[in-house]
């Protein structure tokens, strides 16, 4: 029998034999069932593909439609399913180590054979809470893995792991810094990806889709600079956007630039290359949509 105290268990766990000197602590599990997290995805994934055929694509031919909406509900629906093996069922915990328990298997690892490890808790943004994690270092590899335990059970668990710990092993490590350093790192590089990305659309002559997505991706990754003004690649991030923006309206209230007229004029180059969003779907309202356009010039 198991004997419970403070969230943990000792003895005896599941078919499986406990060492006398070993804690057990069973995380928390969501109470969603595995079908029905796999129906939400393959839902949201076969809405996202709609709206990408609509968007990107718009040609009605049922082959067309098919590969868009059932290959993205196909691919969510995959990376929906890899969540269950990956899940951290329990944590045993000894004097000589820790082991993880998930659904795919057992890993354990001595507490000497740790470069670096500790406790982190990660905000969760307009919710006011957040998210406590473990993160260490082994074999030259960084893991971490997300706490779930009641706030009890959560207490004595880092107790028992930072005794364990102690002061020989580090908690910082050249590999292995904080996760606001890796969200900043990440901020960066969505932040010139997406203005890469914007200068592409208009090479391609997509002024509005690459536009509208592209400065959307922007004041996502400035956001989440903000969260991590401490480091200075979020800085540079914040300070660039700040910049541009300021520059852009400079130079339309200084050089007089009608951004209305600017819009219409890309969408009269995008209509009359057939470019997303303003191709639809419905090749019957093409001739429609051609008497809006001037007449072609003559040679």
């Amino acid at each position: 029998m198991a004997k419970e105290q403070d969230g943990w268990q000792r003895l005896y766990w599941e078919d499986e034999w406990v060492q006398d000197d070993e804690l057990v602590f069973p995380f928390v599990e969501s109470d969603t069932p595995w079908w029905q997290k796999l129906l939400y995805a393959t839902l949201i994934g076969a809405l996202l593909g709609l709206l990408g055929w609509y968007i990107v694509d718009g040609d009605m031919e049922w082959t067309r439609v098919l590969a868009w909406v059932g290959g993205t509900a196909t691919l969510l629906a995959i990376y929906v399913l890899s969540f269950p093996g990956s899940t951290v069922l329990r944590v045993h915990i000894s004097q000589h180590g820790f082991a993880i328990v998930r659904r795919r298997g057992k890993e354990s690892h001595a507490w000497t054979d740790l470069e670096s490890a500790r406790f982190e808790d990660y905000p969760v943004p307009n919710l006011g809470t957040t998210i406590p994690c473990f993160r260490y270092r082994v074999g030259g590899k960084s893991q971490e893995i997300t706490i779930g335990l009641e706030d009890k059970a959560l207490a004595t668990f880092r107790f028992i792991v930072e005794a364990y710990l102690g002061e020989a092993i580090p908690s910082e490590g050249p590999n292995m810094r904080p996760f606001s350093h890796s969200l900043s790192v990440f901020a960066a590089w969505l932040f010139g990806i997406s203005w890469v990305g914007i200068i592409a659309a208009h090479y391609f002559v997509y002024y509005t889709l690459g536009t509208v997505i592209g400065l959307s991706f922007v004041v996502t990754a400035a956001a989440m600079a903000v969260m991590t003004w401490k480091h200075g690649t979020s800085k540079i991030v914040v300070t660039a956007t700040a910049a541009i923006f300021f520059a852009a309206g400079a130079a339309i209230w200084t050089l007089d630039i009608n951004v209305r007229n600017v819009l219409l004029d890309w969408e009269q180059q995008e209509r009359q290359l057939g470019r997303p969003p303003w191709k639809l779907p419905n090749p019957q309202n093409d001739n429609n949509d051609q008497r809006d356009l001037p007449p072609p010039e003559e040679k």
